[in-house]
Parts: C-alpha cells; sequence; structure tokens
C-alpha cells in the first residue's frame, strides 16, 4: 500500500537512523487509524526547511531508514494547536508499545511535525530523539511488521488506561517504565524497572522486600533462582533509594562479578517490566485486575495458584542471560 501525504493533512513522525528493520517493513504499512510505518520520508525536502533545521540534519533525515507516522485530515492545517499534541501522543505511544518489546542496540532520530498546505509540507516543530538505553541483549532486536502491529494494540489500549479516571497505579508504573529506558546509568534503570512492577505489587511497608519478590512471581515464572533474582533486583533498588552502592546489594557475589551480575539483573526486570506492562495495555482483562486499589487489594489476597491462573504465561525470567 503506497502513501502520499494530503493536503490538509496534519502529521507527526519520528525518523530512525540506521534501525535493525526486516523485509516486512521494506513498504509502507498502514497500522491502521492514520498510524503507519514507512521505509523512506514522505516530506519534500525543499531547501527553505533545509535552511531552517540545516543542512546537516536534513541530510542525515534523508538517510533515515524507518520511519513512525501519525496523520490527520485538519480543517486548520496551516496552525499548530492540540491536534499536532495529540498526534505526538499517539506516536509516542506507538513508540514505547515497540520499545516494550524490545530495544535496539541503535535508536537515533528525529521528532518531526507538521502538515501538507496545499501542495507544500510545512515543518513546524523538529527535534532530535531523546535518549532510549538497551540493556546490552545477547540477541540483535529487529523490528518486523508483526511487532509494530502489536504496538499499534498497545497504542489502542493504554490510550484507554490514559483516559481513564482509574488505573493510576499502572499509570505510575509505566511512567516509572518510562524514565527507566531513558536513564543512561544500570543502577538508576534497575530502579526504575523495579518501580515500575512495585506500583502494580502494591506491597506494605514493613514487607516490601518479601512481597515484592513473592507476588513478582506471579508474573515470573516462579522458582527458587527467580526468588533470589527478584530480591536482589529490589535490594539493588532500595540501595539506589537510599542513595547507597549498588554493591551494598550484591554482597554475596565476589568483587569482580557484581557488574556482570548487576547488568544481568538488569535484563531480567527489565523484560519482566516490559512484559507485564505491555500484557496490560494489550488486554483490557489484565488491566482490570489493577484498576484500582481495592481491585489490586482483592487480587493478592486469593491465593497464589488463583493469583498465577488470572494472569496467565508467566515469564521465564532464569532464561534471560
Amino acid at each position: 500500500m503506497d502513501f502520499h501525504l494530503q493536503a490538509g493533512e496534519k502529521f507527526a513522525c519520528v525518523a530512525f537512523e540506521n534501525l535493525a528493520i526486516d523485509d516486512s517493513l521494506s513498504k509502507p504499512v498502514s497500522l491502521g487509524e492514520g498510524l503507519w510505518t514507512l521505509p523512506e520520508h514522505p516530506f519534500d525536502l525543499d531547501n527553505r526547511w533545509r535552511d531552517w533545521i540545516g543542512k546537516i540534519r536534513a541530510d542525515q533525515v534523508g538517510r533515515c531508514n524507518f520511519f513512525l507516522l501519525a496523520v490527520k485530515a485538519s480543517t486548520r492545517p496551516e496552525v499548530l494547536d492540540d491536534e499536532n499534541k495529540r498526534l505526538r501522543k499517539r506516536l509516542d505511544r506507538l513508540l514505547y508499545g515497540l520499545l516494550l518489546q524490545g530495544i535496539p542496540h541503535h535508536v537515533d532520530g528525529f521528532v518531526l511535525s507538521g502538515a501538507r498546505v496545499s501542495e507544500e509540507t510545512m515543518i513546524r516543530q523538529f527535534s532530535e530523539l531523546r535518549d532510549f538505553y538497551h540493556s546490552n541483549p545477547p540477541h540483535r532486536v529487529m523490528f518486523n511488521e508483526p511487532i509494530c502491529r502489536t504496538a499499534k494494540t498497545f497504542e489502542e489500549g493504554y490510550v484507554a488506561i490514559e483516559k481513564s479516571t482509574a488505573y493510576e497505579r499502572v499509570k505510575r508504573g509505566m511512567s516509572a517504565l518510562v524514565r527507566a529506558i531513558s536513564e543512561p546509568t544500570l543502577e538508576e534503570r534497575i530502579h526504575q524497572y523495579a518501580r515500575a512492577l512495585e506500583a502494580l505489587v502494591k506491597p506494605e511497608i514493613s514487607k516490601s522486600t518479601s512481597q515484592f519478590t513473592h507476588r513478582c512471581q506471579t508474573f515470573a515464572l516462579a522458582g527458587m533462582e527467580a526468588k533470589q533474582i527478584l530480591d536482589e533486583c529490589y535490594k539493588i533498588r532500595s540501595a539506589v533509594e537510599h542513595m547507597k552502592l549498588v554493591d551494598d546489594a550484591l554482597t554475596g557475589y565476589s568483587s569482580d562479578k557484581r557488574q556482570l551480575i548487576a547488568s544481568q539483573r538488569l535484563r531480567q526486570i527489565e523484560g519482566l517490566a516490559f512484559s507485564v506492562h505491555l500484557k496490560l495495555a494489550t488486554s483490557q482483562s489484565h488491566a482490570r485486575l489493577f484498576e484500582t486499589d481495592t481491585l489490586i487489594d482483592e487480587f493478592w489476597s486469593k491465593r497464589d495458584d488463583e493469583c498465577r491462573s488470572a494472569w496467565g504465561n508467566p515469564l521465564n525470567i532464569t532464561a534471560i542471560v
């Protein structure tokens, strides 16, 4: 399916440089409701906006190999207003729906917003994409069409959560997850990923470590090794929270192994946080389990087997190396 930006349409766009994609994204893909993926830019790179953003950046945009696009017909395409903001928010949700399925080794690019006015593409806003940090996964992350369609399902589900007056803990957890993805340091990322899960686990103050470790084994495949992993992740979270060294949480390992263990714990807690929040936004029945504090308390008051049955397939975090 071809894509052409039509006169009167506003758009928001994320342009990626050298992103790993497979052949299923080598042509325009309509994800529905005005969301697209494109293998090349849909703009007229004329001299006027080249002069505005600079030739080097314009050339970089021209070399980008993957584009996420949100478009909407407008009666006032020449005006930068709330319509543009809403398009940008849709694109942000779609982007996070992608990243929750794995962060590529290289995520560089630009964010553009504007409209097609008559026969001219007007770029109203331009900025660099914020930094996103991967956790050095052993296998290269490559986006494809099914991943993009799952991201669209995430976008649809999470907008309903955002608009609701409920789901406060889900929203707070997702905010912590978003912060984690853009944190440059390993310990801060573990800290925020643990908080993204803690928002849902809702541990009691005097039992926070034990309840976090126990309840997260509803989301993760339960076992002694999983329990140790979760316990260490929460201890790292607490060390960061109280301005202590990460080494204080990993005293059971020799000093030369602690960095390797912390890196593995990052990948494990990241994988768990990603899988949980992806499920909440793509499955309304699972999201409803965490709709209010009362429902959360009711959920965690059930027997372990009942909680695990309601949640479904757990993630085997022990297999994440």
